[in-house]
């Protein structure tokens, strides 16, 4: 639970908002850091908010304590591995990446144009990863049900 609370005062702190939209701390873990997969930046988000660390306001989300006296220690890092989040076995995105990434589009890349898509369009990277691999001339209806699992369960 310490950890967790570590995490949360450290996203809201790195970031100086006091809200946080579910795609922020999304992209922050996933992408940003890569600390932890797609499916597990969810899951932690719902952990949080069943532990109480997290308040939905109409915004996003708040922490439900000080998290600004909080001391984060330096080189603060963390990694899914150790963590207890829950994760969804609907982890698309990798498969979507390594899709794109079959038509000469490296890895980071893929995450990367994925990540932009999805704040430019202010939808999930799920949703993202099989806009831009439709873009690259990929079948992205393998992907469909599983997507639509993500979105239904959010």
């Amino acid at each position: 639970m310490e950890k967790l609370k570590q995490l949360i005062a450290f996203l809201f702190q790195r970031s100086g908002k006091e809200i946080l939209r579910d795609d922020d701390i999304y992209a922050a873990l996933s992408y940003e850091l890569g600390w932890l997969t797609p499916a597990q930046s969810m899951g932690l988000i719902e952990d949080c908010l069943k532990k109480g660390l997290l308040v939905a306001e109409e915004e996003g989300y708040k922490p439900a304590f000080d998290y600004t006296s909080m001391e984060i220690p330096l080189g603060f890092k963390i990694d899914g591995s150790m963590m207890e989040i829950p994760s969804s076995s609907n982890e698309i995105l990798p498969a979507v990446i390594s899709e794109i990434a079959k038509n000469g589009v490296s890895e980071n890349s893929a995450r990367d144009r994925i990540m932009k898509k999805a704040e430019k369009e202010h939808i999930i990277p799920e949703v993202a990863a099989l806009i831009v691999a439709k873009e690259h001339g990929i079948d992205v209806s393998p992907f469909i049900k599983d997507a639509w699992n993500i979105i239904k369960n959010m």
